[in-house]
């Protein structure tokens, strides 16, 4: 497992699993932010982080000193430009660094808006599902911990004969299908609480910790 920094979180779930998908999912963009600079300094004590950073919010919030990591040299961030999505993945996948500890995706909403216009819903999973099997791959290769955010939205749906607004998040089938851990995000009394919503040990499915939200 893959400590995070997160001393509740690491108590409680031991970390990230290591050659496996986890995925994050956010209900607003601070908590994302506070979870994936404190998984990433971790890792930058002694490891090489590759960052895709799709909705570049990671980056600017770095560039203007609202969150804060240590070891920036061992920090590779993609900013893919437009659409050129496929060649950075391509390129992190393609790395044999030894010292390679964490991937990080981010966003798979910003992903499906980017392309929205331009491919149809089936298209878009079929090539998020390719990236996922690209970076499983990664991970068996070498024992990696790969993280996928995705913002959740409120979604009209039918069930039981009732219809509601559920929360929902972008990709949602194929990431549930595809990770191996999952974990929800939210902001409550200045607190970053985390709930484990899929986790090879059933028993922890629905457990929370909450952490300061720095």
């Amino acid at each position: 497992m893959l400590k995070t920094g997160l001393p509740s979180f690491d108590a409680v779930f031991g970390g990230l699993t290591q050659s496996g998908i986890n995925t994050v999912l956010c209900v607003d963009q601070s908590s994302k932010s506070a979870f994936t600079s404190k998984v990433v300094s971790s890792a930058l004590r002694n490891k090489v982080v590759s960052y895709i950073d799709l909705d570049t919010a990671f980056s600017a919030y770095l560039r203007a000193g609202f969150i804060t990591v240590q070891g920036t040299e061992n920090l590779l961030l993609y900013t893919p430009e437009g659409k050129n999505i496929e060649k950075a993945v391509i390129q992190v996948c393609s790395v044999r660094h030894p010292t390679l500890g964490l991937l990080v995706f981010d966003s798979v909403t910003t992903f499906y808006h980017l392309f929205s216009d331009t491919a149809d819903f089936g298209d878009l999973n079929r090539r998020i599902g390719l990236y996922l099997s690209m970076f499983q791959s990664l991970a068996s290769r070498l024992n990696v911990a790969i993280v996928v955010t995705s913002m959740l939205r409120a979604k009209k749906a039918v069930k039981s004969g009732v219809e509601s607004w559920f929360p929902s998040a972008s990709g949602g089938r194929v990431l549930a299908k595809s990770s191996t851990l999952i974990i929800s995000l939210n902001e409550q009394h200045q607190k970053l609480r985390i709930t484990m919503m899929k986790h090879p040990r059933s028993e922890l499915v629905g457990t929370f910790v909450e952490e300061p939200l720095t």
